[in-house]
């Protein structure tokens, strides 16, 4: 019988064909887990994402408030939240206007705070919620467009005459508010309840629900 002897460098390399053969298949494996792994978990991370994004808004809004009660009292005017009921559009101004007489504004000191408030920075505050979130439209909920004299404060270029925005929301200099509940919702049914209690100017945010389909 006769016994061939390979020679040492080619056993290494069938050793080594081997070795990389199941290395192959071990990688083809972990990216099939992988794949399932995401196609498995793909919707539950968007759904994540789109509730967080909710969260961070409503937080925004609830900051804005929370500061309009702050701006109340310290520049010594009546401020006012608005937001556009069934939009995205939400704002911060003073309530008290001067050129119409205002009962709070109307004298040389309220003129002398409003003009403190303009030098001390932006009197008025705009934002607008990204386009998968808007402010929930209440049945019956009564809006109005803003006076010229309020659109003037904000720090916009937008055409703003013609949006229909909430009634006012309003701050006063002794630290209480109007009481006001206000809904934020995404495009996928989820809101979130910021509350404001009138007495203490406090604002709360409530969780994310899932609305019930009709």
């Amino acid at each position: 019988m006769v016994s061939v002897n390979r020679p040492a460098s080619q056993r290494d390399t069938s050793r080594r064909g081997l070795r990389g053969g199941f290395t192959l298949l071990e990688l083809v494996v972990v990216l099939m887990v992988i794949v399932a792994i995401v196609t498995l978990t793909w919707p539950q991370l968007l759904r994540f994402a789109r509730e967080q994004q909710l969260r961070d808004w409503t937080s925004e809004v609830r900051t804005d408030l929370a500061g309009s009660r702050i701006k109340a009292i310290e520049n010594g005017l009546v401020y006012q939240f608005r937001y556009e009921p069934g939009g995205r559009w939400f704002a911060v101004l003073p309530y008290d206007r001067p050129e119409a007489g205002n009962s709070a504004a109307d004298s040389d000191l309220g003129k002398t705070r409003i003009e403190a408030a303009r030098s001390s920075g932006p009197p008025a505050t705009l934002k607008q919620l990204p386009e998968e979130l808007h402010f929930r439209f209440k049945d019956g909920q009564p809006t109005e467009e803003l006076h010229p004299d309020w659109i003037k404060l904000l720090p916009t270029s937008e055409p703003l005459g013609r949006v229909s925005w909430s009634l006012p929301i309003l701050f006063h200099l002794d630290g209480t508010a109007d009481t006001a509940t206000i809904y934020v919702e995404n495009d996928r049914g989820h809101s979130q309840l910021l509350t404001l209690r009138g007495l203490t100017g406090g604002v709360t945010m409530g969780p994310v629900i899932k609305e019930a389909s009709p």
